[in-house]
């Protein structure tokens, strides 16, 4: 019973996880659009 759980608990964090870096990365490539986009104003 408490192999099954451990597994079970492993994917749901693999899963959140997953979920995070996928947000963290969707933040960081919005910024360097922006910053992008700022850079390219200047000029």
């Amino acid at each position: 019973y408490m192999f099954y759980k451990e597994i079970l608990l492993d994917y749901v964090h693999h899963d959140i996880t997953r979920k995070w870096v996928f947000i963290y990365f969707k933040i960081l490539l919005i910024i360097m659009a922006k910053e992008t986009v700022v850079y390219f104003d200047l000029f």
